[in-house]
């Protein structure tokens, strides 16, 4: 009987354990805030759903000129663009972002 029951609390105890890691980091995940480009586009975003189209497109220029290979801030840039301009000005956009 024992030796039962060290082995159900040595099982028990190394289920308990894995089980605070996995939950330890999901409630770690949830609170990681995001990244700096993450929060700035996310802001951009919703300046251009308020209709802000040429503020939109300074935070995709200001998150180009800090990473130029952000597709994600070019996506911003190229929708405020549309909004703002036309899909002229966004495919304008566009080409001076491949070169």
């Amino acid at each position: 009987m024992r030796l039962f029951v060290r082995r159900l609390a040595r099982i028990l105890g190394v289920q308990t354990i894995a089980a605070a890691i996995v939950l330890g980091g999901t409630v770690a995940a949830q609170q990681r805030s995001p990244s700096p480009e993450a929060a700035a586009l996310a802001s951009g975003w919703g300046l251009l759903a308020r209709g802000d189209a040429a503020g939109a497109a300074s935070v995709a220029v200001q998150q180009l000129t800090r990473d130029p290979h952000s597709a994600a801030a070019l996506v911003l840039l190229v929708d405020a663009e549309i909004a703002r301009s036309g899909p002229s000005a966004a495919l304008d956009a566009y080409d001076r972002w491949v070169g």
